[in-house]
Formats: C-alpha cells, sequence, structure tokens
C-alpha cells in the first residue's frame, strides 16, 4: 500500500498541480475573451475528470474487483478523450462543418463503448475481472487519432501568421500523444494515470501557450483597428472638412468645372479613408501615393503658392500598411509648410536598395528639435500610431528633423518579408 501510495504522489498529484496551474492562468488571462476561457476551463475539467477515471480504474483492476463497475468506468474514459479534441477544435474558430463532424464522430465513439454493456464487439471485463478488447476495441484510439490530426492540420492554417517556433508547438503536441499511445499499450494496467492523460495535459498546457500567442496576436489587431479610427479622425479634422467645403463653394460660382473635380476629389478622399480605417490588409505603395495626392490637390487648392509638390519616385511595386504615407505627408503640409511665412514643398520620394524598400517624404518648412517634447499631442500620437502599424508588419520609420530648415520622414520597407494583400 505505501508503494501505491508513492505511486500516486509521482503521477497524479504532479498532473494535478499543473491542471490547477492551467486553471488559474486561464482565470486571470486578459487577453482571452469569455467564451475562450470557457472552452479552455471545460477542458481543465474533462482531464481533472480523466484523471479521477485513470485512477479509478486501476484501482478496480489492481485492487478491488467489480466487472460491471469498472466496465462503466472504462466507458466513461474511452468517451472523454475525443470531447477534450473537440474543445481544442472549437477554441480555434472551427465551428463549421468540420467541427460539426467531429462532434459527430466523438458521439458515435460513445455509442459504440456503450454496448460494453450489453456486448463485447467493443471491450469486455470478464467475470475474473481481465479486459478483453473486441473488434471496435480501438475505435477510440482511431478516432482521437484522426482528431488530433485534423486539429494540428487547422492550427498549421495559420502557420504563415506565426512564427516557425510557434507552428511546431501543435505537431510536437501530436508526436508526443502518438507515442504515448505506444507506451499504454506496453504498460498496459500498470500505471494509475495512462501516459496518454498525462500527454493530454502536458498537451493542453502547450496549447493553451499557443492559443494565448495567437490571441495577444488578435488583441494587437483589436489595438491596430483602434488606432486606425483615431488616425484617420485625427486626419479628417472638422477645419479640414470646413475648408475644403468653403473652397468648393467659392469655386462653384466662378470655376464650376474646378468645383465639380474638387468635390469629386474630396469624395474619394472620404472613401478612401472610410475603407482604409476597416482593412486591415497591406495596400499598393502606388495606391496609397494616389490617394494622397488627392489630399495635396486639395490643400493645394487652399493654400495656392504657399503649397508645392514634388515626386521623385523610383520604386512602387510593393505594399505597405494603409494609413501611413498620408498622415506623414499631412504632417509635413500642416506642421511643416504651413507654419512657415513663405510656405515650402512637400517631397515624396521613394527609391530601392538590395534589401529594402525606401520612401521618403521631405519639407523645407519650419522643422523642429527633435530632442525636445512636443506640446502638440495629436501629432505625437499620429506618428506613434504610423511607427505602431509599421512596427506590427516589420517596417520601421524614422524622423530627421532641423529647426528652420524642415523635415525628412523615412519608411523602410524589408523586401524579405512576404507582404501580400490589396485594396482597391
Amino acid at each position: 500500500m505505501y508503494f501505491d501510495t508513492a505511486v500516486v504522489w509521482l503521477t497524479i498529484v504532479p498532473l494535478l498541480i499543473a491542471l490547477t496551474g492551467l486553471a488559474s492562468a486561464t482565470l486571470v488571462d486578459q487577453f482571452i475573451n469569455k467564451e475562450q476561457r470557457r472552452g479552455l476551463l471545460i477542458i481543465v475539467i474533462l482531464l481533472f475528470a480523466l484523471i479521477g477515471q485513470n485512477y479509478f480504474e486501476y484501482y478496480l483492476t489492481s485492487f478491488y474487483s467489480n466487472p460491471p463497475l469498472r466496465t462503466l468506468v472504462a466507458i466513461c474514459g474511452y468517451s472523454i478523450r475525443p470531447f477534450v479534441i473537440i474543445i481544442l477544435l472549437y477554441l480555434l474558430g472551427k465551428r463549421g462543418k468540420i467541427f460539426y463532424t467531429a462532434l459527430g464522430l466523438s458521439i458515435i465513439n460513445t455509442l459504440i463503448y456503450l454496448t460494453a454493456l450489453f456486448s463485447d464487439i467493443a471491450f469486455r471485463i470478464t467475470k475474473g475481472n481481465h479486459y478483453d478488447r473486441g473488434p471496435l476495441g480501438f475505435t477510440s484510439h482511431i478516432i482521437s487519432l484522426i482528431l488530433l490530426v485534423s486539429l494540428v492540420a487547422m492550427s498549421a492554417v495559420d502557420y504563415y501568421r506565426v512564427r516557425k517556433s510557434e507552428a511546431f508547438i501543435p505537431v510536437i503536441s501530436m508526436l508526443i500523444v502518438i507515442f504515448t499511445v505506444y507506451l499504454d499499450f506496453k504498460t498496459y494496467d500498470n500505471t494509475p494515470v495512462s501516459f496518454l492523460t498525462g500527454s493530454m495535459v502536458l498537451c493542453s498546457m502547450s496549447y493553451y501557450i499557443w492559443l494565448h500567442l495567437n490571441f495577444v496576436r488578435n488583441h494587437e489587431d483589436d489595438i491596430i483597428k483602434g488606432q486606425n479610427v483615431k488616425l484617420m479622425l485625427s486626419q479628417i479634422q472638422p477645419h479640414f472638412i470646413y475648408n475644403s467645403l468653403s473652397s468648393i463653394s467659392e469655386l462653384c460660382e466662378t470655376e464650376p468645372k474646378r468645383a465639380q473635380k474638387l468635390t469629386d476629389d474630396f469624395a474619394e478622399y472620404l472613401r478612401y479613408n472610410f475603407t482604409a480605417m476597416t482593412t486591415e490588409k497591406l495596400i499598393s505603395f502606388e495606391k496609397q501615393l494616389e490617394q494622397t495626392g488627392v489630399y495635396l490637390d486639395i490643400e493645394k487648392e487652399r493654400f495656392g503658392d504657399r503649397l508645392n509638390v514634388a515626386y521623385d519616385i523610383k520604386s512602387k511595386d510593393f505594399e505597405i500598411p494603409t494609413l501611413t504615407v498620408h498622415p506623414l505627408v499631412e504632417n509635413a503640409v500642416r506642421h511643416g509648410i504651413c507654419k512657415h511665412q513663405k510656405g515650402g514643398t512637400v517631397t515624396i520620394r521613394t527609391y530601392e536598395t538590395d534589401k529594402e524598400n525606401i520612401i521618403e517624404i521631405i519639407d523645407n518648412g519650419v522643422g523642429f528639435d527633435t530632442a525636445a517634447p512636443t506640446d502638440d499631442n495629436e501629432t505625437h500620437v499620429g506618428l506613434k500610431n504610423v511607427r505602431t502599424r509599421l512596427a506590427y508588419y516589420g517596417d520601421t520609420m524614422e524622423i530627421k528633423s532641423k529647426l528652420n530648415e524642415g523635415t525628412t520622414a523615412t519608411i523602410i520597407v524589408p523586401k524579405t518579408k512576404q507582404r501580400k494583400g490589396t485594396i482597391d
């Protein structure tokens, strides 16, 4: 009996501690929503039940003979395992045909093992308390393997959205589970908790880490969306709308054709900003340059000869995050050129190196001291949002400025990154 107690401490207790830790982490994880937290806690409960089932079956096998009760306990064990994988599929967002097919297989699995109550087609416990596997005795293993392979395959769909090291987590988990099934066949009925149950606990913890990384990434996506809204609202200021409409109004009587063109440009400007606000995709630099040109045309209509625009485009076949070039150009106009008594020129320049595409927004306006704190919180937030959006896709931004000489904002876009996704 002492040996049995020692075995319990060495096998069951560490798993219970691990599950308790997983439950605690799930409860305090700020990056998961209520539905995800509920799913993870259900997994923890199922695994607690599975550990209890394993030990109870071990006890009924080794110390107390009760074939009918052992049959019920074994049915529970065979039924629980597939449902753990079902919940993981659910947490991955697979809730369509694949999920319901997997759920159907799990229910069929349970029904097959329930036949042990009146048939030996799946298994039976003899009067001598011996386990005899029937022709469908491997149903749970086969269905669990199918579900596990499906889970790993679904996880692999996100391969290009995560680092390679992260993508290996579900693959390694599957290999561990397969190996522990082999160990269980070699040591059947000799351990209070099966190797498979232990591996399911460990793999559930690994999957939680993998899911957590995705939850954090989704949280960052939500932050990016929120920044899009703030950035768009900071760009479409009431005074800009008012001034644009005033310019259009003045032209309606004197130059109706120019007024019509300016109206079309202003509508296109608004359409683009609202579209860009709702997308996470990269867009072509050429498209963003075109829309920035619309903004500059409107501003030039207002400021006349005080605002000049120059283009030096040597590279344009690449993609960048939405709403990145435009805010820098707007800063150059509003805080560089317009604050200069004589106005000035905004230059948009691009070129490429072997490894990078470079975008430069240059103005010869009033400039500023980059080491000094800025009193313009709006500009500070706008630049921070642009920098964050660029960093999310692996791009960088540099700002150089001198008082009374001007400012240069540089966006560096690596060529080595896989950059897909455009909007019209």
